[in-house]
């Protein structure tokens, strides 16, 4: 029988535990349900061979040729958006751009700090406008690397 063990709510959005006496194949379940049944926010891509008209991610120009659109905006669907209510996001409130170029000679990693979210706002006279805001918000570094999650790793400029 699988037991918790060591369980701590460090914040009010955060439960930490250590599933004790039990298989894998349980602890991947478990893994898949709290991920399948918690509420969240992400940005959906197309799936494999399927193009979707409200798709949210749009890449524009990719010259990357270790890096297809597809596995690329495969691997940005996979990034968390924190700090938002699932049940109250609005999508159209944000635009998250990733812009990046690698003019080294070095391999550049890609991360989710790398992209910038604006928040359109209107103006007295009803114009609209991109307000750039904190990223680090939204893409929470992890606490002990202080790293986003990867996205790819650009190749240097040969």
């Amino acid at each position: 029988m699988a037991t918790f063990e060591d369980i701590k709510t460090p914040s009010q959005r955060r439960l930490q535990f250590t599933l004790a006496n039990t298989s894998y194949p349980y602890a991947n379940t478990f893994r898949r349900g709290i991920m399948t049944l918690i509420d969240t926010v992400a940005f959906r891509s197309d799936p494999p061979g399927i193009v979707i008209e409200n798709s949210d991610i749009k890449i524009l120009h990719n010259d990357s040729h270790t890096q297809p659109n597809e596995l690329l905006a495969h691997r940005i669907s996979l990034i968390p958006i924190h700090g938002i209510d699932a049940l109250k996001f609005d999508p159209d409130r944000y635009v998250f751009r990733l812009i990046v170029e690698n003019q080294t000679p070095e391999t550049m990693d890609v991360t989710a700090s790398d992209i910038k979210v604006f928040e359109r706002r209107k103006a007295a006279d009803l114009t609209e406008s991109l307000v750039e805001i904190p990223g680090s918000t939204f893409f929470v570094p992890h606490h002990l690397t202080r790293d986003t999650c990867l996205i790819t790793s650009l190749p240097g400029k040969r």
